[in-house]
């Protein structure tokens, strides 16, 4: 990778022995005591090189690593004043410098430190850069007291939202509507943005020019003025050529055909070719008709062919230049957001935990750095940099500069900043975000390709003489554990480092695992040429010092500490593996040993890759009974609580049964299927849960959300019902804490309910992408020891198990996945610079490279992993697509492939047999004696592993519940009451693709594609009512509707050629004339503030039978010659509620009228739709009833909320519209009814009582 670097031979480390003089590398390998190193160093620096407790600084990556570091300095300091005072020791060390330093120095010096152990600079990076910004302040023109805030996530949002106003908002539309074709918002800048700001020191490639497009789409208009005039006035001809050139079938079927002219057809309509018309242009151009030519066929030529192909190689090149525009975009955005950032943060005088480092990495190349240095490293005469592993060009920039570089041996202060107050913005290094140092410093400042931080040569003076640095720096790390590149952590920084270092050493000895356990690991990738894909990365010769390390018994036998376990059942992989996992771990309880000591949960930890899979473990886990915990780093958005949580406030926001019902079975209240049935058929008890929910609405919106929530939780007692089930604990911790945050937001008016369940489900979609959420977020830790450990392997970094777990880290994938190809992305080159990747052609081309440097990081993903363990690691695998580019895949076949490479592995691995992979996996057992090779069964099961397990057992089967439940007790509607409930065989209509009809038409202009033709069902229906409500009818039906249209069409999987004909349709709906009883009108005419869209009615039902209703129209009078009679409704007792929703309700000269739309199709002529035929079809699908059933819910509405209301004066009738029959010319596809006064009474007896 980093083809000017080869691997450098390493020196075991002695802690007793090793010089302690210049800048040092430690390679610490997984389990080889590399806190015990540094606590060693620190002693021989405290008393042997004689350094002030608080020169000695030590620091590591994360605030729980300085709290260890810190105890382990005390207690080793206290061991070695006690041996001391003793005379001697058992510690090697200690026992060494007993024999060397004189007692009583040693003592005072140790009762010294110990007593000023506060004093001891014991920090994570940020918190260094933080202790250097305020103790030379002057130095490093740093404000004084500033805000310091944990993430700059908002400023990065609104700089994103600033650069999308202030470049789109005028933006020519042809760009715009490319924009939204590809899915480009104001959030995707934002992405790109932290995405590149992750990795300060990267190149962007390409470099970017904006582009002039304008004459592309000057010419565009032009060839789209001679489109439309031929294709409006010579469609037909231009048909009749297509149709004569006798074309091959398979380019030119009949109904390619007839889809093409409908999508010209759309093209015309619209007015505009757009870059999205290509494949519709590309069926009439020349090119595309010669090449279809079958044999011996004749052109019939047309010169809109060659018009075709002119407007064609038109847009393709629009599309080009909009790409580069777009990159152009994307480059633009980075430089904008953080020169926005930075001049947001400055004027809330806030810093963020990035812009310490970036400012402390500035003022080393500013006109201080001499004087910074000088004042730095008088203070710090040694420095322990622990994780090192996990640094980035901007860390090692800073400590390199401060601890390993030459220095000048007469310091010279150069002119101070114009005041200490005054300060100058400067630019962080490559694009990280930096705010307030000395001086005025561009992108030149920033470290160049393959240099990773040297003093710049305005910050020094040519007249002073240099020495080399005095301070005693060691840096400890494993490149093998760099797992936390998505942090911006950069392996390739730490490889440059270890040759820039003048001592380079490594820790030979593993003493957390059973030397058989590191055998393995370490025969498992020694048998890979390249085990960690990167050249200059091996495994290192590591030996066992684990003297007594327990072995795992199973049943009076000793395991192989390496389990390799292959899953051959490829169709459910993922539930075989994880049924598998349970198994183990229930039989491994039930009968295994550790050493002596019976097998406990609290011995297992499962590592997951991410984050959702350990819920779906835990779920496994707590249906058997087995206790577990998860130690997460995601967000607790991302957990079954907060999906939880988005039920529970709609149910709040909107109380149906539906939702309530649903709710009840959740851990809010827990109800089993005998508690839902038992209410279902108690209307009071029902009642008083509608009534809960609904007071609970009304508070949310009277009192907010805060004040509703903690109410409901109280009076509900929800934190015991919670607490009461299994894990109880956490998911009640997950309540509170999603609680918590929607309390916070509910300040920056996210308070109504939609606001805030559009923000809820927001934050569950972000908590799916982002690996790295706001430490606000994150999952609160359990607390119970006495558990299954279940974690991701970056959360396992630095833990041990005795057991481990591993079910998918063999098998996840090297490669993006499709959705994601294309993508802006990070990679190296040869050097081990970072380049941020946003060309579309440059990402292709380094697309290997990514994939490649993931096939890396899974391999290293894979070390820490099989590391964590101390007796018995789990490793799981299979044949599939996906472990084909896995990181075990590449250890077991690597050398077999003939270049390196993600695609060269997956070349070797594809398509090949199980037995393929289970004999290269049974290889391993040659390697060491330690591992065992198992064929996990294809049908795993609990019973699996019983105890008492019996032939009889594998004959069992569950029984299927045929019979039925009875439930008078419901919520019923329109469509219950006229369905009997029972199980009835449905009568489907043979299934077949609508569009046929108008392919058998004739191959001419005069093609019959119409709203007859579209397709029928319950899903077209549901489409055709949704648009319809979402059309404002008073307004004018144009463009705008057209995009409606098409987007409804687009997200319910119709084809966009149906656009033309539904707005023809709205047009027609929004001009027929409508003659009722009183008044002639159109939809057209009634504003949006005078009619109702889905009116939803709600009442108590009281015990009714279908004998009730049918009585109500026994003496229906005629309907128009028809007589309804109810004949056909045969449901039993119901009881409880009635509800159902009203299409439309309109006012007009103070009457009120109810509309239902009908999509139903009685024929392809407008004649099918006629007043008589429409009769027939309104008594025999129950439609009378249906609308008597609305007529009574506005009935009663109006009786409450219009003063002086009657249903004479006021009540102007139904309106049953059938949408595929309106016409314009006659009066067909339109049903009209007031219905009669005293049936409605009757019925309202019936069901109200």
């Amino acid at each position: 990778m980093i083809n000017d670097l080869t691997k450098q031979p390493l020196t075991p480390f002695n802690a007793i022995t090793s010089p302690l003089s210049g800048s040092n590398l430690i390679e610490a390998s997984a389990g080889t005591g590399k806190t015990f190193t540094i606590t060693r160093i620190f002693m021989r620096l405290l008393l042997e090189k004689r350094l002030p407790l608080s020169s000695i600084l030590v620091v590591t990556f994360t605030e729980a690593a300085t709290h260890e570091l810190r105890e382990r300095i005390y207690l080793y300091l206290k061991e070695a004043l006690e041996a001391f005072t003793a005379g001697s020791s058992d510690d090697p060390l200690i026992g060494n410098l007993i024999s060397r330093i004189t007692p009583t120095d040693a003592i005072d010096t140790l009762k010294t430190a110990l007593a000023s152990l506060d004093t001891c600079p014991v920090y994570t990076i940020h918190g260094f850069c933080k202790k250097l910004l305020s103790d030379f302040a002057f130095e490093s023109s740093s404000t004084f007291d500033p805000d310091f805030i944990k993430s700059q996530s908002e400023y990065v949002s609104q700089a994103a939202q600033d650069f999308w106003r202030v470049n789109f908002y005028t933006t020519a539309p042809g760009f715009i509507n490319y924009l939204k074709t590809n899915k480009v918002l104001p959030e995707t800048f934002e992405s790109i943005f932290d995405d590149y700001n992750n990795y300060n020191s990267a190149r962007i490639i390409p470099d970017c020019t904006p582009v002039d497009y304008s004459p592309v789409e000057a010419h565009l208009q032009s060839l789209t003025g001679l489109f439309f005039d031929q294709w409006t006035t010579q469609k037909t001809e231009i048909i009749d050529c297509l149709n004569k050139c006798q074309l091959s079938k398979t380019s030119y079927s009949d109904a390619k055909i007839v889809a093409g002219v409908i999508k010209l057809d759309h093209i015309a309509a619209n007015g505009s070719v757009t870059i999205n018309d290509k494949k519709s242009l590309e069926l009439f151009t020349l090119t595309k008709i010669k090449n279809s030519f079958k044999k011996g066929s004749q052109l019939v030529n047309h010169d809109f062919f060659t018009l075709c192909d002119d407007l064609l190689e038109c847009v393709t090149s629009l599309d080009t230049l909009y790409e580069k525009q777009l990159e152009y975009f994307y480059s633009q955005s980075i430089s904008f957001i953080k020169t926005h950032v930075i001049d947001a943060k400055k004027r809330n005088n806030a810093i963020s935990f990035d812009d310490m480092l970036n400012n402390v990495y500035l003022t080393l190349q500013s006109s201080q750095a001499e004087l910074f240095r000088a004042q730095v490293l008088t203070k710090y005469r040694a420095a322990l940099i622990d994780e090192f592993q996990d640094t980035d060009p901007v860390q090692y920039g800073i400590f390199k500069q401060l601890f390993v570089e030459t220095v000048p041996t007469t310091i010279q202060q150069s002119s101070p900043p114009k005041s200490h107050l005054g300060r100058y913005s400067q630019e962080a290094p490559a694009g990280g975000i930096g705010i307030e140092v000395g001086t005025i410093c561009t992108n030149s400042s920033s470290p160049p390709a393959g240099d990773l931080g040297g003093v710049v040569s305005g910050g020094v003076h040519p007249e002073n003489e240099y020495q080399k640095n005095s301070t005693i720096t060691f840096f400890i790390g494993d490149p093998k554990q760099a797992i936390y590149s998505f942090r911006g952590a950069d392996v390739f920084t730490y490889l440059r480092a270890s040759h820039e270092v003048e001592s380079h050493f490594t820790l030979d000895t593993n003493y957390r695992s059973a030397p058989s356990l590191v055998n393995a690991v370490v025969q498992l990738f020694t048998q890979a040429a390249q085990p960690f894909f990167i050249d200059e990365i091996d495994i290192a010769s590591v030996k066992g010092g684990v003297t007594d390390a327990a072995k795992i018994i199973d049943n009076n036998l000793e395991m192989q500490p390496l389990q390799l376990r292959f899953i051959s059942n490829k169709k459910n992989s993922t539930v075989t593996v994880m049924n598998d996992v349970i198994c183990e771990i229930w039989r491994l309880i039930a009968h295994g040993t550790i050493g002596v000591e019976k097998i406990h949960t609290s011995h297992i930890a499962i590592l997951v890759r991410f984050n959702k899979d350990a819920f779906y473990y835990q779920n496994a886990l707590s249906e058997i009974g087995i206790p577990s915990v998860i130690a997460s780093s995601a967000s607790v958005f991302s957990t079954a609580e907060a999906t939880d949580f988005f039920q529970l406030l709609s149910a709040i926001a909107k109380p149906t049964d539906a939702l309530i019902n649903a709710v009840l079975t959740l851990p809010f209240f827990n109800f089993n299927s005998s508690q839902i049935y038992n209410l279902s058929n108690n209307v009071n008890e029902f009642g008083k849960w509608l009534a809960l929910f609904t007071n609970a609405q009304a508070e949310w919106y009277a009192e907010g959300f805060g004040v509703m929530i903690n109410r409901f939780f109280r009076d509900l007692d929800i934190e015991q019902t919670v607490l009461s089930q299994v894990s109880g604990e956490r998911k009640i911790t997950n309540y509170y804490h999603i609680k918590e945050l929607l309390e916070k937001e509910t300040t920056s008016g996210h308070d109504r309910p939609g606001a805030l369940l559009a923000l809820l489900s927001r934050k569950i979609k972000m908590a799916e992408l982002k690996s790295s959420p706001s430490d606000d977020e994150l999952i609160r830790l359990d607390t119970d020891d006495d558990a299954v450990q279940i974690m991701t392997v970056h959360k396992s970094k630095g833990l041990e198990f005795d057991i481990v777990f591993c079910p998918d880290i063999g098998i996840v994938k090297s490669v993006r996945s499709n959705t994601r190809k294309g993508e802006p992305c990070i990679v190296h080159d040869d050097h081990g610079t970072p380049l941020f990747v946003i060309g579309k052609n440059e990402i292709e081309q380094h697309e290997e490279q990514y994939n490649n440097e993931q096939l890396a990081e899974n391999l290293r993903l894979l070390y820490v992993a099989l590391t964590r363990a101390k007796s018995l690691c789990y490793l799981y695998y299979e044949d599939s697509k996906d472990a084909q580019t896995s990181s075990l895949t590449w250890l077991l076949f690597s050398n077999q492939c003939a270049v390196k490479s993600v695609s060269s592995l997956n070349i070797i691995t594809n398509k090949q047999p199980d037995e393929f992979f289970l004999d290269a996996l049974e290889k391993q057992t040659s390697l060491s004696d330690a591992i065992a090779v198992t064929k996990v069964p294809e049908i795993v099961t609990s019973a699996y592993y019983s105890e008492k397990r019996t032939d009889e057992h594998d004959d069992l089967v569950v029984r299927k519940f045929t019979g039925k439940v009875a439930s008078p007790w419901r919520i019923a509607s329109y469509s219950l009451l006229t369905h009997s409930g029972t199980s009835q065989p449905q009568h489907f209509e043979m299934q077949f693709d609508e569009r046929e009809i108008a392919l058998n038409l004739q191959k001419s202009a005069a093609v019959d594609f119409d709203i007859f033709s579209f397709p029928r069902g319950a899903k077209s229906g549901t489409l055709l009512h949704d648009i319809i409500e979402a059309t404002d009818l008073s307004a004018e039906i144009g463009s705008d509707t057209m995009e409606q249209v098409t987007a409804s069409l687009e997200k319910n999987g119709y084809e966009t050629t149906w656009t033309t004909v539904i707005t023809d349709m709205l047009t027609t709906l929004q001009k027929v004339s409508l003659k009722t009883a009183d008044a002639t009108m159109t939809l057209g005419q009634i504003d949006k503030e005078h009619c109702i869209k889905e009116m939803e009615f709600y009442f108590p039902l009281k015990p009714v039978t279908h004998r009730e209703i049918r009585a109500v129209f026994e003496d229906q009078q005629t309907l128009f010659g028809d007589i309804y009679t109810a004949e056909g409704l045969s449901f039993e007792t119901l009881s409880g509620f009635i509800k159902g929703y009203v299409d439309m309700i309109f006012e007009h000269d103070d009457r009120f009228y109810i509309i239902d739309w009908k999509s139903n199709y009685l024929g392809s002529t407008s004649q099918d739709y006629t007043p008589d035929k429409l009769r027939k079809v309104m008594n025999s699908e129950h439609y009378v009833l249906q609308y008597y059933l609305y007529t009574v819910a506005l009935d009663q509405y109006l009786r409450v909320h219009k003063p002086g209301y009657s249903y004479k004066k006021h009540f102007g009738g139904v309106l049953y519209l059938f949408l595929r029959g309106l016409s314009l010319e006659g009066n067909t596809g339109i049903f009209y009814d007031r219905p009669d006064f005293g049936k409605v009474e009757a019925l309202r007896g019936v069901l109200l009582g």
